[in-house]
């Protein structure tokens, strides 16, 4: 599927401002994915970010839809060499993302 990310947030954003968060943190799920294939990993960081305070503050019930963000997150901060907070990720999941 091809993205527009900037289309697909303004999209996100409504939806999350309307009370559709479940909608809105899959697509902010998917363009986090798409900054990720394209290299721009800091823009998939906020993103990430993003889904998992949505998340664990609003919606709780969306969790099952993006259950592995927290996982993408410590990759990604990995790859970026933030070795402490990927570690803390990967160990406690969504624990460690609140």
């Amino acid at each position: 599927m091809r993205v527009n990310p900037h289309r697909e947030l303004r999209i996100g954003d409504e939806l999350a401002r309307a009370g559709r968060v479940r909608e809105a943190v899959a697509i902010y799920a998917r363009v986090g994915d798409h900054y990720v294939e394209r290299g721009a990993g800091v823009r998939a960081v906020a993103l990430y970010r993003q889904v998992i305070s949505l998340v664990t503050e609003q919606a709780p019930e969306a969790r099952a839809s993006v259950e592995d963000v927290p996982r993408r997150l410590a990759r990604l901060y990995r790859a970026l060499g933030f070795d402490a907070d990927a570690e803390r990720l990967e160990r406690d999941g969504w624990r460690a993302a609140r």
